[in-house]
């Protein structure tokens, strides 16, 4: 399932609104499980998630949920959102390396909470997109204490995606695919412990994301 939509183009892209992300994907509204669920079942609000992340920065630039959806679940279906930075006063050109950050979730039981921030280089300006690399991913199953790991999950997501834009913009210039690997884990070094420290407040202080 691919995100290919005129917001989130690299020339006049911008971040889409709430109401338009309802109409294309009202699954990402969604506050409680489908019926079929049990209730050992935890939903994960996802647009609870998406306000939360687009306060620090990163913003949905499109979106898209599974279609057609089963009948009556149109409302709690799969769902996938691409966010990335758009008031960075970056540029963006065909070859260019961009990091982008993948939110998949639902509440009918056909998908985990999975956030990734990946590596992607910019195909053509429509948005077209192919990865070149994975900087962080994380999956949460909707069971048990689902708000304090998709709370650290997400924190630890969004630290990664922040520390590889500090990285060297153009990823394209590196000589070898094993040059990148290593490029991406002192990516991930650099975060580590400044990452242990965020976790550790946001567990000593009640935060709603």
């Amino acid at each position: 399932m691919t995100v290919s939509t005129h917001t989130a183009r690299f020339d006049t892209g911008r971040a889409m609104t709430e109401d338009e992300m309802r109409k294309v994907a009202p699954s990402i509204f969604a506050l409680s499980a489908h019926e079929s669920r049990s209730e050992r079942f935890q939903p994960i609000p996802t647009i609870e998630i998406l306000r939360g992340l687009t306060k620090e920065g990163f913003v949905p630039v499109g979106v898209k949920q599974s279609a057609p959806a089963p009948e009556g679940k149109a409302e709690f279906t799969k769902h996938l959102i691409r966010l990335r930075r758009v008031d960075d006063g970056n540029t963006y050109h065909v070859g260019d390396t961009v990091c982008e950050i993948l939110l998949k979730d639902a509440n009918d039981g056909t998908s985990a909470y999975e956030l990734m921030a990946g590596l992607f280089r910019v195909r053509c300006l429509n948005s077209l997109v192919t990865q070149t690399g994975i900087v962080e991913e994380t999956k949460v199953r909707h069971s048990g204490d689902v708000h304090g790991k998709v709370i650290d999950a997400t924190y630890t997501v969004l630290k990664a995606a922040e520390h590889a834009l500090i990285a060297p913009q153009d990823w394209s210039n590196m000589p070898s695919t094993a040059m990148r690997k290593t490029s991406l884990r002192r990516v991930r070094n650099s975060y580590g412990s400044v990452m242990q420290r965020v976790i550790r407040r946001r567990r000593s202080s009640p935060h709603c994301f």
